[in-house]
């Protein structure tokens, strides 16, 4: 057995470092997690503090080292007063990560990764031992055997790296390159001021930099800023290696970038352990970049499987389907009809109707039957996205490119790749997107906002509206262009006054859906419920004849649906007298009877946004339209 003093704080270093990783990266850890989203990592990284901290303390105590002229020097295992610790701490470690991305936390797994890397290594030098540096012993061998050429390497190779040696003193460069190839170091090149060196660096690649201060020319500190500035030689570490000491000068160094400082005279065993030191944290940077760079995959991935799989519940939980277009009129066989034709092929479609009448579910329906029904249907309602935030709810956007935008979002066309993009109330669409648009209909290639990369894609787009497009583009308030582009092949859905025979079934349809939501049974509807729905006009359609029917369902005390209380605030209007109305005027009085009806609650189960089937933020936007206001 041996106590070498060198061989001991050789070890004490190798101990000493990995742990101060596991403190440091874990403290900032604890920092971030508190009062966070992610508070419960908070006991387990307290529990990792502990353990590292007890060992650190214990450091100093290790005095057992292998050292017999058989085997070389190194340490031998240490007690389970060591290793038990150092286990819990790989442990803990592990299963954190590997929380950390089940959870989708990719903010704090690059210092996990750390954590768990230096976890490891610290284990692995408590179970093995660790060889001595080899420049430890080419210092106790005997002078002329030193100078009879390179020293042969015991133990650990020293790590790999190309350095770089910039001194305008010839002896010193000579010395240094001598020192380091005694080290292990073969691929170390020398340059004599700042310009040959940055010279040199422009043309190779190297992995450090030893810099002297004082040279002709560009100093090392300026040599140094410049390397900080270019982006290819921006992480090669730099090492000041000058006969300056005060504390001015070392600041100003690592102030310019430098990751150590040397003063000359300088102990060869002690450069030679940073030069080591500085080219193994390198090399596990390089590597933590690499597996950080197959993880960002490997998130991102996930991140696109989790937002297509929520479009993709969103669609499936949702209510409507194909089987509801319920009716056997003329008007709505006709239309299925020609629902069946444009299905089967991926041409553009833009369906027309008023409100309540069912573009949605006809929009599903080409879908499910088309050759695209495996791939996602995303859905968009542009009257009810903000203006600002059109384009980056349509085309993505990169982290960065505008106020809030902390992390790469990708955009609905993204998320409808392969598969059908749903474009409803596309009038409401701002007329500086509405150019975009149509470059994507068109090329079908678009870039995310705040990028600069065109992305293909291959999707189906089906518009809707309620509104009449030849009239807005008549108005200057719709582009003609892009009118042309997605007027491919227009549908238009009748509404429930052209197709009153439908209006039975469709009772006793959503009847049924009522009494399943609410817990009642219905057997018949009421013959007065019936006459009352024949003659009323239904501006709102199907979705209004729907919340009509859920609204009597609850009111109604036995097991005949009844229309009492339903039809009150509902004032019927012959046919002809609402061709002689304005389509706008027929909106707002029945916007305003349901406000009226509501108390002017707009939000809520029993809101006026509720029955008319709206979106509250639509509503509100309609009504700003109409100039509809509550009096006061």
């Amino acid at each position: 057995m041996t106590s070498d003093p060198a061989t001991l704080a050789h070890l004490r270093h190798e101990l000493r470092t990995p742990l101060n990783h596991i403190i440091g990266y874990s403290e900032m850890l604890l920092e971030d997690v508190e009062d966070s989203e992610h508070a419960e990592f908070a006991r387990q990284l307290r529990r990792i503090l502990d353990h590292a901290r007890r060992l650190l303390a214990l450091i100093n105590d290790i005095v057992v080292l292998r050292g017999s002229s058989e085997e070389p020097g190194g340490a031998e295992p240490v007690s389970d007063a060591l290793l038990a610790p150092s286990d819990e701490i790989v442990a803990v470690s592990a299963a954190l990560k590997k929380i950390a991305i089940e959870r989708g936390a990719s903010d704090l797994l690059p210092d996990l990764e750390r954590v768990v890397i230096a976890a490891d290594y610290l284990s692995d030098v408590l179970r093995h031992g660790v060889a001595p540096p080899a420049v430890a012993r080419a210092a106790t061998r005997p002078a002329e055997d030193i100078s009879d050429g390179p020293a042969e390497m015991s133990g650990s190779p020293a790590p790999s790296g190309a350095i770089l040696v910039v001194d305008d003193n010839e002896s010193t460069r000579e010395m240094l390159l001598l020192r380091l190839a005694r080290g292990g170091y073969t691929n170390v090149a020398s340059a004599a001021d700042g310009r040959e060196a940055l010279e040199l660096l422009a043309s190779r690649k190297f992995d450090l930099v030893l810099l002297d201060v004082i040279m002709p020319g560009l100093d090392g500190f300026a040599v140094c800023e410049r390397l900080r500035a270019q982006e290819w030689t921006r992480d090669t570490p730099v090492i000041f290696l000058t006969a300056l000491d005060a504390t001015f000068d070392k600041v100003r160094a690592f102030s310019a970038g430098a990751v150590d400082y040397v003063t000359k005279p300088f102990q060869p065993q002690e450069l030679l352990a940073r030069v080591g030191t500085h080219l193994s944290l390198l090399q596990m940077r390089r590597s933590l970049e690499e597996r950080n760079a197959k993880l960002r995959e490997e998130i991102e991935a996930h991140l696109r499987s989790k937002a297509t799989i929520e479009c993709l519940v969103e669609e499936i939980q949702t209510s409507h389907n194909f089987g509801e277009l319920v009716g056997e009129s003329q008007p709505l066989n006709r239309m299925l009809a020609d629902t069946e034709l444009v299905a089967a092929t991926n041409s553009t479609v833009l369906i027309q109707g008023e409100t309540g009448t069912g573009k949605e579910l006809v929009a599903r329906a080409i879908h499910s039957r088309g050759a695209r029904r495996e791939r996602p249907l995303i859905k968009v309602n542009c009257a009810a996205l903000p203006r600002d935030l059109v384009e980056s709810e349509l085309f993505g956007h990169e982290k960065g490119a505008f106020t809030g935008a902390t992390q790469q979002r990708r955009g609905r066309f993204e998320l409808a790749d392969g598969g059908t993009l749903f474009l409803d109330e596309i009038a409401e669409l701002p007329l500086e997107s509405q150019a975009k648009l149509l470059r994507v209909l068109q090329e079908q290639e678009f870039e995310r906002v705040g990028g600069t990369r065109s992305l293909r894609t291959d999707v189906r787009v089906i518009a809707a509206s309620n509104r009449d497009l030849q009239q807005r583009v008549a108005t200057g308030a719709f582009r003609a262009d892009l009118y042309y582009r997605l007027n491919v092949f227009p549908l238009t859905l009748p509404p429930l006054r052209e197709r009153r025979e439908d209006i039975p079934r469709l009772i006793r349809h959503f009847m049924n859906r009522a009494a399943r939501k609410i817990g009642k049974r219905f057997d018949e509807v009421a013959p007065a419920f019936l006459d009352q729905a024949m003659a009323y006009d239904w501006p709102g359609n199907v979705r209004e004849l729907e919340n009509f029917v859920e609204r009597a369902a609850i009111l109604s005390r036995g097991s005949i649906l009844e229309s009492d209380g339903v039809f009150t605030t509902a004032p019927t209007s012959s046919t002809s007298a609402l061709a002689a109305t304005k389509l706008e005027d027929i909106e707002r009085n029945h916007i305003l009877r349901v406000l009226e009806q509501t108390r002017w609650a707009i939000e809520g189960e029993r809101g006026a946004a509720s029955l008319l089937g709206l979106n509250p933020s639509t509503l509100r936007g309609r009504m700003r339209k109409l100039g509809i206001h509550k009096k006061i």
